[in-house]
């Protein structure tokens, strides 16, 4: 019989990366996985949630929100064109370089991004959790389609190696924006089935 802690050190690294939107109802779909997978969550320095009871292991990074406040970073945000560059998590493209897998939600956060170039600097496996069921989402705010929003989004598109649609509109709205169908899985919101059950 080996020794657990080797084995732990054998466990693929998980990065999941949720920013400001780090919360106990999403991660308890991934707390039993800690069996499997060394996993850290990653969040912003303006984490709206209440993370403490979150069963995983945690690490904040300051966002360019955090830093500049909510109403200027919208300002800020609006001449460069990029999308949620306030969600910009500073330093976590070199923490990325540690881990197997990065895990993101979306395709348009500034943090959804930066794993996208992570994944081109360290070699990373990259996977997103998509719930937008709007083609083109914020893509389409300015006169000409093919912005810096577009291209962000499309960077990020063709870096993920693997799409986890929560439901088959999701699917649908990824597969519209070019991407490919055998890169996407359906995989739908998961129940407690201690709390949720059938009664007489």
């Amino acid at each position: 019989m080996g020794n657990p802690e080797e084995g732990r050190d054998m466990m693929r690294k998980v990065a999941i990366i949720r920013g400001m939107g780090l919360n106990k109802t999403d991660m308890q779909t991934y707390e039993p996985l800690r069996k499997y997978f060394d996993i850290t969550a990653y969040h912003s320095s303006i984490a709206k949630k209440d993370i403490g009871l979150i069963e995983l292991k945690k690490k904040k990074l300051r966002a360019l929100e955090g830093i500049f406040g909510t109403r200027l970073s919208k300002i800020v945000e609006q001449p460069f064109r990029i999308v949620l560059l306030r969600h910009y998590m500073i330093g976590l493209e070199n923490e990325l370089k540690n881990f197997d897998i990065a895990h993101i939600v979306e395709t348009y956060h500034g943090f959804c991004y930066q794993a996208a170039r992570a994944k081109e600097r360290h070699g990373i496996k990259l996977v997103a959790t998509v719930w937008e069921d709007k083609p083109f989402f914020v893509e389409d705010r300015w006169i000409f389609r093919h912005n810096l929003r577009h291209r962000i989004k499309e960077k990020v598109r063709k870096s993920v190696d693997l799409f986890a649609a929560v439901t088959q509109r999701a699917k649908e709205t990824l597969m519209y924006e070019g991407v490919d169908e055998d890169r996407i899985v359906v995989i739908p919101p998961g129940i407690d089935i201690n709390k949720f059950k059938p009664r007489q």
